[in-house]
């Protein structure tokens, strides 16, 4: 089911709203398409969300290294993540504090200073402006470079390696922001007493719709069959079988919801499928000893006998259906969408 969603304190649509229609007696839930494809909708999604909210930008693992640096945007905002020499990971606008220009203009890498291309000033990767030619044109106050360091943004926190910022400086902390959504994002990273790491490479491409549709294509199991035929006749052929049983669709507080469900190939509670051969059947018995044996006999089948699929408002669907794997969207136009997997 379609359902609307709003930030905390921005009202997007109620009952007499022109862009919802609910009636809970004919049970009918209807969405006007211009809340799909209308600009001047995204625009008041961006200031009233996209603006305010917690975004996901990366996780820890992704900058391993004293230097390492990626490109993001966020909310159509050029960010540089990174970790400094110091071992600390930040977060920077991508922008030049003299004039605006772009600083970083490579897609990752391992740098300890960045130099603007416009004017060569120079900035430590742990945000001091340390070079300015010419700098006796400029102030000579010690404050001065202090001032023109690179720009930070408003709040940034770090939930169990993954790096979330906000560029509104005030409104809820990360962990009342996630509420009961956390608790999805715990069971992905206890997976292993090892935690998760990010392996290189990016999945990157582009849909001609508008940012909610990919979230609720990803909270639909229901069109999975019909749309995917092909891939379940092929899964067919290598002896899987898939059930239904137990899939439902949760809504989570303050946007959040999670797709639930069993019978998904790879789990390693779930019955054994021969095609794995039996050495692979010892070792995840192993490992499910191991599980309950860390976390306790509940928590270890929760985490071992379903997939999910959590939403965390607004941007990040991590996928632990087997494999892990995060999509990160990024609204471009109101019918069309990047995203980064």
């Amino acid at each position: 089911m379609a359902q609307t969603i709003a930030a905390p304190g921005v009202k997007i649509a109620d009952r007499s709203s022109p862009y919802v229609r609910e009636d809970w007696a004919a049970r009918t839930f209807r969405v006007n398409r211009d809340v799909f494809r209308s600009e001047s909708i995204l625009a008041r999604e961006r200031r009233g969300i996209w603006d305010t909210q917690w975004l996901y930008l990366g996780h820890e693992t992704e900058v391993p290294r004293p230097g390492d640096f990626k490109q993001r945007t966020l909310a159509g905002r050029p960010l540089i993540f990174s970790r400094d020499s110091r071992d600390r990971v930040r977060a920077y606008l991508n922008a030049c504090p003299h004039r605006g220009t772009v600083l970083c203009r490579e897609t990752e890498g391992n740098a300890k200073t960045f130099q603007c291309f416009y004017h060569a000033w120079t900035f430590a990767n742990t945000g001091e402006l340390v070079g300015i030619p010419d700098a006796g044109a400029y102030p000579p106050e010690r404050g001065f470079a202090a001032e023109m360091g690179l720009r930070e943004l408003p709040r940034f926190e770090n939930y169990r390696g993954f790096v979330f910022v906000s560029f509104a400086a005030n409104g809820p902390s990360l962990r009342d922001h996630l509420g009961d959504a956390r608790d999805y994002l715990d069971m992905m990273i206890d997976h292993s007493e090892k935690g998760i790491e990010v392996i290189p490479g990016t999945h990157l491409y582009s849909i001609r719709g508008n940012w909610k549709l990919a979230v609720e294509n990803a909270m639909d199991g229901y069109h999975f069959s019909p749309t995917h035929v092909t891939f379940v006749e092929y899964l067919k052929t290598t002896g899987y079988v898939t059930s239904d049983e137990g899939g439902r669709a949760i809504t989570l507080e303050n946007g959040h919801s999670v797709l639930v469900f069993s019978g998904h190939g790879g789990r390693v509670g779930m019955q054994w499928e021969p095609r794995f051969g039996e050495e692979q059947r010892r070792r995840t018995e192993e490992n499910v000893k191991r599980l309950a044996a860390r976390l306790g006999e509940e928590r270890a089948k929760q985490i071992a006998s379903t997939s999910r699929i959590p939403y965390l408002f607004p941007k990040l669907l991590p996928f632990d259906i087997g494999g892990l794997a995060a999509r990160q969207l990024e609204p471009e136009r109101a019918c069309y969408t990047d995203v980064h997997g």
